[in-house]
């Protein structure tokens, strides 16, 4: 006999209600402006519902910009490996030059305070994209286009790493150029 589960089963419509609403408080407030009494009311539930799903709003509101971030350079037999991780470094280095790029930041920033943020943005956001790269990285070493004594791992450090620095230090500013050094340093330090 199975045990019964407290509370009401978590609605689909209702679920996907929270995080498009909790999304697009996103994209007009700052992370921590934001409150559940907000997501609540703009997706027509009760904050109730929301702390039964979510215990912190963080959860939430991690939750509904991993939902809607932009998809991921996929392999494709159009394009090289090499070609697609450098399609995939320019897509993020947009994503980092628009509106998510404070709501990572920020997400990053409280992680400090709350360790539970980043490990749901990188469970959530950071490793499907690094699990494609670091595909992409090998199927490069195996045609020859990266050298095969390069560790996988640090080169996608390398590779990424650059963007998450300036985006998160803000030592110098992120620009369009960043993208064309990184591909140089790949093409001439990986091979």
């Amino acid at each position: 006999m199975k045990p019964l589960k407290k509370g009401r089963p978590r609605s689909d419509r209702a679920r996907a209600a929270i995080l498009d609403a909790a999304n697009e408080l996103l994209q007009e407030h700052p992370l921590l402006s934001i409150t559940m009494d907000q997501i609540a009311q703009q997706a027509g539930v009760s904050k109730a519902t929301l702390y039964r799903w979510w215990p912190h709003k963080l959860d939430v509101l991690i939750d509904a910009f991993v939902e809607h971030s932009p998809p991921r350079a996929k392999p494709t037999a159009d394009h090289s490996p090499l070609a697609t991780l450098k399609k995939g470094l320019a897509d993020l280095l947009d994503l980092f030059l628009g509106k998510e790029a404070q709501v990572i930041a920020d997400i990053v920033g409280h992680g400090r305070a709350y360790p539970k943020a980043v490990r749901l943005f990188r469970e959530g956001f950071l490793e499907p994209r690094r699990t494609i790269a670091r595909q992409l990285v090998r199927d490069a070493q195996a045609q020859g286009e990266i050298r095969a004594d390069i560790d996988v791992e640090i080169a996608l450090d390398m590779i990424f790493g650059p963007l998450y620095y300036r985006l998160l230090v803000q030592h110098l500013p992120l620009d369009r150029n960043m993208n064309k050094k990184i591909e140089h340093i790949i093409e001439n330090g990986f091979r």
